[in-house]
């Protein structure tokens, strides 16, 4: 293994305050610095799966593992090469930073030349090492392999997109899963956007290697069984069976309140008829955070959804969590409490 020292440039929030001034100010710097990049060869990133695009065979590639992780092409719209990523680093360029896991925020100068265009009373805090620590995380789930620049993400997975202006589903395509969610390498990668992932996940149609043949069926469109686009060869199975029912168990609760939350879609309106529908649902709108306890009760409280109300403007919510709820039991890890136990709602109360 070889390791490159790559020059970034760094953008970063720095707080301050002018000579004569009270108010504290902001603007936007930069700062020079070095992350370190790894370049392994075939022995150390052995092929762990193949894929294969039926429609553009030119745009076939495979996935490797390094390290326990699952490692995919770098794509910024673009192939990148390491040439090319030690250019746009060196110039902070917007995607690759951002690649990285880091928010460009345009700074121009250094603190040096700020201060010297700037009279300055006194510094105050600044996002710098946030940003070093988002950038040397992002250079780990970074490295180079023959003439091409690969970014860590997850295991593959087939998602299958939702298009809401045609009420149709369109085809199930394959796309890159960043199932630790924990990075954003995943969204350079070939695949979905960030949302386009969540929303997949959250409406219970991501689909495991393990589950395409007997979950593509109960995805129906109109009276034809969506086709798979692209063919996935397993050379080495690493990924987890239940990841995908996973994904989809945790993308379920966001999915479901950027619903209610959109005014355009009458969100405020079905944000009302959840709190009248059951009290408990009314402790999960008003909840920060989600935790395995009250994701796994919300799916059963939407997969039961008796009342008419509540299947009418729920509908789709509803059969995701029937979907989902299906998937964990394959894997035995089906909900072991009824929602009806007020054992159980109390904890759930203690949770949010």
């Amino acid at each position: 293994m070889i390791e490159h020292l790559v020059p970034v440039r760094l953008s970063y929030r720095q707080k301050f305050r002018g000579r004569g001034c009270r108010k504290v100010d902001e603007t936007s710097l930069y700062a020079h610095e070095t992350v370190c990049i790894r370049e392994v060869d075939v022995t150390e990133a052995p092929v762990a799966y193949v894929v294969s695009d039926h429609f553009a065979p030119s745009a076939d590639f495979v996935v490797r593992v390094h390290d326990g992780g699952f490692w995919w092409p770098a794509w910024l719209g673009h192939a990148l090469d390491p040439e090319r990523f030690i250019s746009l680093a060196f110039d902070g360029d917007e995607s690759l930073v951002t690649a990285l896991g880091v928010k460009n925020v345009h700074g121009r100068k250094t603190i040096e030349e700020f201060a010297a265009d700037t009279p300055i009373r006194d510094l105050g805090s600044s996002t710098l090492d946030d940003a070093r620590a988002r950038l040397q995380k992002g250079a780990s789930r970074t490295m180079f392999f023959r003439g091409r620049v690969l970014f860590e993400a997850g295991p593959p997975a087939f998602f299958r997109k939702y298009h809401k202006k045609h009420m149709v589903i369109g085809p199930l395509a394959l796309r890159a899963g960043d199932y630790g969610n924990d990075g954003s390498q995943g969204c350079y990668v070939p695949g979905p956007s960030r949302r386009e992932r969540s929303d997949a996940g959250g409406g219970g149609r991501t689909i495991g290697l393990d589950e395409i043949e007997s979950e593509r069926r109960r995805l129906p469109d109109g009276l034809h069984v969506p086709e798979v686009g692209q063919t996935i060869e397993t050379v080495r199975d690493l990924a987890p069976a239940n990841a995908a029912a996973l994904f989809c168990e945790r993308e379920f609760p966001g999915k479901f309140r950027a619903r209610l939350a959109n005014q355009y879609d009458y969100g405020f309106e079905r944000t009302k008829l959840l709190r009248s529908l059951d009290p408990d649902l009314d402790i999960w709108v008003d909840s920060a955070v989600d935790t395995p306890v009250s994701t796994r009760w919300l799916l059963r409280r939407c997969a039961r959804g008796p009342e008419e109300a509540f299947k009418y403007e729920f509908q789709f919510e509803a059969m995701a969590a029937r979907a989902i709820l299906r998937r964990l039991a394959r894997y035995g890890l089906e909900s072991s409490f009824d929602d009806t136990d007020e054992a159980a709602l109390e904890r759930l109360s203690d949770a949010c």
